[in-house]
């Protein structure tokens, strides 16, 4: 409670946004807008909206049916709304951040901000008219406790020079079939949160990726042209142009649940984050010896989805930049068209190859 009492006394500002997108990703974070005074994250949700009849009346049900609108044009024109956050799909998300800012509101947007790299870069064009006006993108597991660790330990030469790592990223449950048609990919959508990472934590350049997958557990994406499994082999050179290899492994569906991993190995030494588990207790029988680990995402990264909102209200409010901008977001694009490129052409794509 005392910490949360010095957040507030650190700024009496409090920001009034707006949701846009109450779907899954919609539903985790009205949960924190709805609870921020609690957390001492300066927020304040006045409005939401979602094309879809079914999720306007499910959001309506469980939080409050005063807080749905009728259309995004009446949130824009809204002068006490200051910001967006965005949660809907990643088609809309290009034109509902030129929408916002032509409205003078900040934009807090869910990754990846833009369909591809030409969009992304046409986004970032026009948002450098508008410079006053903050626009982050949601990659929160910069800001999850465990892997923020790792970074610092990384960044401050803990563990030496790096030499490699291991990233695995497998969901619990696979996605619905028009989730995966509208997404972009496995490597736009699941994958981009990887790649955003690995950029942050190595602050190195990347210089060759080969991706390898299938889709093997659920067909009825092989229609969409996408994949459920798979794997991409990174080389990535460090400021003195030593190679960092690495692998990441992915999965739409796991049969033994939610699972997020990473190592880093240095000269120095190595850190592991490994999966999060709901209490310190391990389960014995004769048949089986378990850990009742957490089994999905919204539970998995709760409190950073909670800090990455924090960020963006002080960013806002104090006037600063140290967040994940939508130069993050092409930078992970350009690593994920890579990877797609890599998967269909059967080969690995180097650096020169890479699409800017």
């Amino acid at each position: 409670m005392f910490w949360v009492f010095l957040i507030n006394m650190e700024s009496k500002k409090v920001l009034r946004c707006a949701l846009i997108g109450a779907g899954r990703m919609g539903k985790t974070h009205a949960v924190n807008l709805l609870a921020a005074s609690a957390y001492g994250i300066p927020l304040k949700l006045e409005a939401v909206y979602d094309q879809k009849a079914e999720n306007m009346q499910a959001f309506g049900e469980n939080f409050g049916s005063h807080y749905c609108v009728s259309s995004v044009e009446e949130i824009l024109e809204n002068k006490d709304i200051e910001a967006l956050v965005i949660t809907s799909s990643t088609p809309s998300h290009a034109v509902l951040i030129r929408s916002a800012l032509k409205h003078g509101k900040h934009v807090f947007c869910e990754k990846p901000g833009a369909v591809d790299i030409k969009e992304c870069q046409e986004l970032i064009d026009e948002c450098a008219q508008y410079p006053k006006l903050k626009v982050m993108i949601g990659f929160n597991r910069r800001f999850d406790e465990s892997y923020g660790q790792v970074i610092k330990k990384t960044h401050s030469g803990d563990l030496g020079e790096v030499l490699s790592f291991n990233l695995t990223s497998r969901d619990r449950e696979e996605a619905e079939e028009r989730f995966i048609a509208t997404s972009g990919g496995m490597f736009k959508d699941m994958a981009i949160h990887d790649f955003d990472l690995l950029s942050h934590l190595l602050k190195a350049d990347c210089e060759q990726v080969y991706a390898l997958g299938g889709c093997r557990m659920v067909p009825a994406y092989g229609k969409h042209n996408d994949i459920d499994f798979g794997q991409v082999t990174f080389v990535f050179n460090n400021k003195e142009k030593e190679q960092i290899i690495g692998n990441l492994q992915l999965g739409r569906k796991n049969a033994y649940g939610y699972d997020m991993r990473l190592e880093v190995f240095g000269t120095d030494g190595m850190a592991y984050v490994n999966n999060k588990k709901v209490n310190d207790i391990t389960y014995y029988s004769s048949s089986i010896t378990r850990d009742q680990e957490v089994q999905g995402f919204p539970e998995r990264f709760s409190q950073s989805y909670r800090e990455e909102l924090r960020a963006f209200a002080l960013a806002v409010i104090n006037d600063t930049n140290s967040f994940p901008t939508l130069n993050d977001a092409k930078r992970a694009l350009v690593l994920a068209e890579a990877c797609q490129r890599s998967l269909d052409e059967g080969r690995p794509i180097k650096k020169e190859e890479f699409i800017q």
